[in-house]
């Protein structure tokens, strides 16, 4: 008998391509609950706002598809790495000492 694998997929944008729902899902499960949330509302917006603006009517699904999935491939690609933990402390300036003057050669030019 089978055992059903207890995987709970996230809930798909309320408007998608039905073409592009697993892979839709394989990225958003990758995001924590808040980020995958967000991103959701951004992909129907992206989507409707899209298929709005593409005046012939057959192709409106496919317009608003590949600008949603773009925004989502580029915000997933943007936030990766922050999402897995990686992140590190900002580079910092070199610090002069106490004293040292920056350029000994424009200070003998100025004496």
């Amino acid at each position: 008998m089978y055992q059903m694998q207890n995987t709970l997929m996230p809930d798909l944008p309320e408007l998608h391509h039905p073409g592009d729902a697993v892979w839709i899902q394989e990225v958003l499960g990758q995001m924590p609950f808040r980020m995958r949330e967000y991103a959701k509302f951004k992909y129907s917006e992206v989507f409707q706002i899209r298929s709005k603006e593409e005046p012939v009517s057959f192709r409106k699904a496919n317009a608003g598809a590949h600008a949603a999935n773009r925004w989502l491939r580029l915000f997933f690609r943007k936030n990766h790495r922050s999402i897995q933990g990686y992140t590190a402390e900002p580079p910092k300036a070199p610090q002069a000492l106490p004293g040292t003057i920056p350029n000994p050669e424009w200070q003998q030019a100025r004496s």
